[in-house]
């Protein structure tokens, strides 16, 4: 099994940013919204850790920019418990961050979701880079960039900036 800790083989940011990597324990296409349910696992300090992210395949709203090599698509998304290894993974993230939380995933977290530069019809079969964006919109909201590599079987949780670190933990927590 993957070592969430280990180095990534082309590292975009450097420390004090956290990047985990995992390994896709299942990644299958759910009905009634049809989505791409992936579930992730990865070992830390001799634990599993895990979760679960779903990607909507409907309703991605395209925005384009003046670049022709760069465009987003907005759409819908959650991350949702694989039981204790998810539980194992926001204790780790505490840890990591310095932060004292609860460490109890939540059940599902429905949020919005931005592809970078990807295409929604190929959420199974490409490379896809994405951020996630947990609770409500504006100074007090969570941020992580999630990538994925179904065909590959890998999961990249990458903070986008330490300032999101207690947002993202509060979403990402029971209380």
């Amino acid at each position: 099994m993957i070592d969430a800790l280990a180095p990534m083989s082309q590292p975009d940011f450097d420390p004090p940013w956290v990047d985990l990597q995992f390994e896709i324990r299942s990644a299958q296409w759910s009905k009634n919204p049809s989505r791409l349910i992936i579930d992730c696992v990865a070992l830390a300090d001799h634990s599993e850790v895990g979760f679960g992210i779903e990607i909507h395949r409907d309703g991605w709203n395209r925005v384009t920019t003046d670049e022709e090599q760069v465009w987003f698509d907005w759409g819908k998304g959650a991350f949702h418990s694989t039981g204790e290894p998810s539980n194992s993974f926001v204790g780790l993230l505490a840890a990591l961050f310095g932060i004292q939380t609860p460490q109890k995933f939540v059940s599902r977290l429905e949020c919005d979701v931005v592809l970078l530069c990807g295409n929604p019809d190929m959420l199974d079969s490409a490379k896809c880079q994405s951020k996630f964006f947990l609770g409500e919109a504006g100074d007090d909201e969570g941020q992580v960039f999630v990538n994925w590599d179904a065909a590959n079987g890998r999961v990249e949780f990458r903070e986008k900036d330490p300032e999101f670190r207690v947002a993202l933990l509060r979403e990402l927590t029971v209380h």
